[in-house]
């Protein structure tokens, strides 16, 4: 399982957005969200200028990307989280933005935007646990305040250019992780794949690599979750 997101300013996302939405209206298939589900072989040439506009920003340090990656095998949701799913995927949700605010430390605002989804379990409940851990994480000062998260929300991939980022390359990290390319090795998804492993700052997705703006992190699951 892999839980992932990309962070960026405000005024940045809104610059982004608009670029990508330019480069969209240049290919065939304008209407296509560049999510991973819609890779084909009419539209390598646009994932590629998706992947590049991308890692511009980040090359520039105003775009990051981060997952977690939780082995399924240490998962055990019977014996910590009373046999609900969707429960111990929300702490794995809360692990993955708790990583965020101890990146950004002090004075951060951090909205989250998480692709739409059913569950029995409200944002609202992540929003107020990631808030008292930052308190007991950082503190409460008023010269010194601690990262706050601002009420998070459901978005729509297929309407939000920011979420079809961290779709695309989660759904890359994935491919490469779990070895698709010994089934599926010559196709466009196995090609953006590569491509994006290729051009991005780390050397692999398939080890852990902890850098400040392109990093993928093993979870270690202590005794289960």
């Amino acid at each position: 399982m892999i839980i992932g997101g990309v962070l960026c300013r405000a005024d940045a996302a809104n610059e982004m957005a608009g670029e990508i939405k330019s480069l969209r209206s240049r290919h065939p298939f304008p209407q296509d969200s560049i999510q991973w589900k819609n890779i084909g072989r009419h539209k390598t040439k646009l994932y590629a200028e998706f992947i590049d506009l991308a890692l511009r920003h980040i090359d520039d340090k105003r775009l990051d990307f981060g997952c977690a990656i939780f082995e399924r095998a240490q998962i055990d949701h019977a014996q910590y989280s009373k046999g609900d799913r969707e429960a111990g995927f929300s702490k794995f949700l809360y692990q993955m933005n708790l990583s965020f605010a101890r990146r950004y430390g002090h004075q951060s605002t951090i909205q989250i935007y998480h692709g739409q989804r059913v569950s029995e379990h409200p944002l609202t409940n992540l929003t107020n646990a990631l808030n008292a851990e930052c308190l007991n994480l950082f503190g409460s000062s008023p010269e010194n305040p601690p990262c706050h998260f601002k009420p998070a929300k459901y978005g729509d991939v297929s309407a939000c250019e920011l979420l079809q980022i961290a779709d695309l390359f989660i759904g890359a990290v994935a491919h490469i992780r779990n070895r698709r390319f010994d089934r599926y090795g010559n196709t466009p998804k196995h090609q953006t794949a590569r491509y994006l492993e290729s051009e991005c700052p780390i050397a692999s997705f398939a080890t852990q690599t902890l850098t400040r703006h392109f990093w993928i992190w093993d979870f270690r699951l202590r005794g289960g979750a």
